[in-house]
């Protein structure tokens, strides 16, 4: 990326080049090059920040390209200053480029020289690239900024290497940068109405030394600068037959430690086995924040049949889904067999984090642990009383954490949602056990599962899906105060469950406190009047309780408004003025994207698509994607499990990830 081209022309040109006996290799007249030159040492210096170059800024792409030999046709780049590296007696910013895509996937250095008067590119590390060593150092970028010619570098009879027989070819180059215009360019982070339009143009000629064929080809760079961000999209087009073009549109951003939508996937563990039985054990990970890193506890499952086993890792991972260290969080347990979207939950006290998890047996149980941010057992693991279920949530609001989760319903014989306050040190049960959510589970559905829980620094909101018997679904919630006390007498209805023979409804809900209001986001069966498709709606509840968008029969926030295969788990991330909305969506017998909203404290969708911003560079085939978030102030991680779904009969295997998430640019 940037300023790359000539790197890319050569191979181009050297393949196209002929190449044959007889005739004698001639001696190339001398070299000649000029327009090498550095940017000027006086100016007013990058006043805009059109060229960012501070420690730990990074940049996002999605990537495409229809070039032939390509080893992916999309995928993503990442950009990030790395360091400094001594070129031509200066000291010059390194930005270091890992590609998924290209003919050369990798990483790449490149060299820029910042001064008052302009941005030197200096090179690279490529030890393939014969031209850019010869016609270093050169502008990139002027200041002030304006439109205009920016740096016109000549080379006549260069050495450009040998062609496929071996021959020498020598060539001339014409490279020219220059400012076209501002112009308005939309890209996945975003609409910017006054991006800077860059054009590098390049022709490089080769003459081939034995049969003195010449071969001359073109290819532009256009890239779009905007202060304070930096690039925000390139194409590069190599006018050889077929015609080449690679594009590069930005998609999130680090810069001066401010992030702005999306971070690039980054698979974190995989090869993971599972068994052999389709859906028997997929749990999606747990997350949770320390306020700069995240911890995410990933399933990994080993051997087969009745002998295997589950054990617990945690990944600790840095805002932009790199992972900084890892250990085991539990011992090696026996592998779930029917296991639940979510078997595990994670929370941080400021200090530490806890852990619980489900113990699988006949009678699955939940244990508890409190953990160091370096992975020792301070406490625990302690068996929760009377806690029998699955699906467990966290949220801390200060003093102590409230355990939800779907236990059985010792009358009904139902599924429904308990509440279990836990202490932060010991990890150990406060109170008497466990209380249901509601008193009466058959006001809010004899099905409960779907479970969530946030915290608004005092009290805690739970909310849940709740089925009856006919399969109509609705989802509730109720507030509870820091000792697991129920102070909802009647649960807050977000959706009712609409009664038979209308079916649909709602579920999968998930919640997070924004720092004025719960925001709870869900499955919305209810505009087409059954389960085939869905829409992705929400709503803000107030501490106090009170549902301020929409009524139990009517959506108040429209996350999407095209009806698709959108489902769970849904998933909601706040990053302190933002929260991010996210889900899965597509046919999990065929492909799965995971698409996602950002939504104000106001309630207002800040990107509006009609089907959710998709988050990958294109969906996952033949598998199910299950997904989680969590949100600090300026940025949040999601992690998600990408698992077979039509299961082979060789043991299949499951990969996990992450990506950063931050707020709208």
């Amino acid at each position: 990326m940037r300023t790359r081209i000539v790197a890319v022309l050569l191979p181009a040109l050297l393949a196209a080049c002929g190449g044959g006996g007889g005739g004698g290799v001639q001696q190339p007249p001398t070299p000649s090059i000029t327009g090498s030159v550095f940017a000027p040492t006086s100016g007013p210096g990058d006043t805009q920040v059109y060229f960012p170059i501070g420690a730990g800024d990074q940049w996002f792409y999605n990537a495409t390209t229809n070039d032939p030999k390509a080893s992916a046709p999309t995928g993503f780049n990442v950009v990030s200053v790395n360091g400094s590296h001594t070129v031509k007696n200066v000291s010059a910013t390194v930005l270091t480029t890992a590609s998924a895509i290209g003919t050369s996937t990798g990483t790449l250095d490149n060299y820029y020289y910042a001064s008052p008067g302009g941005i030197t590119y200096l090179g690279n590390n490529d030890a393939t690239d014969g031209i850019t060593p010869l016609i270093i150092p050169y502008p990139q970028l002027l200041f002030p900024v304006n439109t205009g010619q920016i740096a016109s570098i000549v080379g006549t009879n260069l050495s450009l290497g040998n062609d496929a027989q071996g021959n020498p070819i020598t060539g001339n180059l014409n490279y020219t940068i220059a400012n076209a215009d501002l112009e308005s360019v939309t890209v996945p982070a975003g609409i910017f109405p006054n991006a800077l339009k860059q054009v590098t143009s390049t022709s490089v000629s080769g003459t081939d030394s034995v049969t003195h064929q010449t071969v001359t080809l073109t290819g532009t760079d256009t890239i779009w600068l905007v202060p304070g961000i930096g690039t925000i999209k390139e194409v590069t087009v190599i006018n050889s037959s077929p015609s080449v073009t690679t594009e590069n549109d930005l998609r999130g951003y680090i810069v001066n430690g401010a992030g702005h939508g999306l971070g690039a996937p980054v698979t974190i563990a995989s090869g993971t086995a599972i068994s052999s039985i389709p859906g028997d054990f997929s749990s999606a990970p747990a997350i949770a924040t320390d306020g700069t890193n995240f911890l995410v506890a990933i399933p990994q499952v080993a051997g087969a049949g009745a002998g295997q086993t589950l054990t617990w890792v945690g990944y600790v991972v840095g805002p932009s889904g790199i992972v900084l260290r890892s250990f085991n969080l539990t011992a090696a347990l026996p592998a779930p067999m029917g296991g639940s979207a979510q078997m595990a939950a994670l929370g941080y006290d400021g200090t530490n984090y806890l852990f619980v998890y489900v113990l699988p047996s006949v009678a699955p149980s939940l244990l508890a642990e409190s953990v160091s941010p370096t992975g020792t057992v301070l406490a625990g693991p302690n068996t929760i009383p009377g806690a029998a279920g699955f699906g467990p949530a966290l949220a801390f609001n200060g003093t102590n954490y409230l355990l939800v989760f779907v236990g059985s319903n010792a009358v009904t014989e139902t599924d429904q949602a308990f509440a279990q306050a836990l202490s932060p040190s010991t990890a150990q049960a406060i109170g008497s056990g466990p209380v249901p959510l509601v008193a009466n589970s058959g006001t809010t559905g004899q099905y409960q599962s779907g479970i969530a829980v946030a915290s608004d620094g005092a009290n805690f909101l739970a909310v849940w899906d709740g089925c009856s018997g006919g399969g109509a679904c609705g989802i509730y919630a109720s507030r509870l105060d820091s000792t697991g006390s129920v102070l909802d007498s009647t649960a807050i209805a977000i959706v009712s469950a609409p009664g038979p023979p209308l079916g649909g409804g709602a579920d999968a809900p998930a919640v997070a406190f924004d720092g004025q209001n719960y925001l709870v986001a869900y499955a919305d069966y209810r505009p087409q009047g059954g389960t085939s498709n869905s829409n992705i709606s929400a709503t803000r509840i107030s501490p106090a309780g009170t549902l301020l968008d929409g009524t139990a029969t009517a959506a108040g926030i429209a996350i999407t408004t095209t009806p698709g295969s959108n489902s769970g788990p849904v998933s909601v991330a706040s990053m302190g003025g933002e929260s991010w909305v996210t889900w899965s969506s597509g046919s999990v017998s065929a492909e799965t994207q995971v698409s996602g909203a950002l939504v104000s404290t106001a309630g207002q969708v800040l990107n509006p698509v009609p089907a959710g911003t998709p988050l990958f560079a294109s969906p996952i085939a033949g598998g199910q994607v299950l997904t989680v978030t969590v949100g600090r102030a300026g940025a949040g991680l999601l992690a998600w499990l990408a698992l077979p779904f039509s299961v082979p009969a060789a043991t299949p295997t499951s990969s996990f990830g992450t990506m950063g998430i931050y707020p709208t640019p």
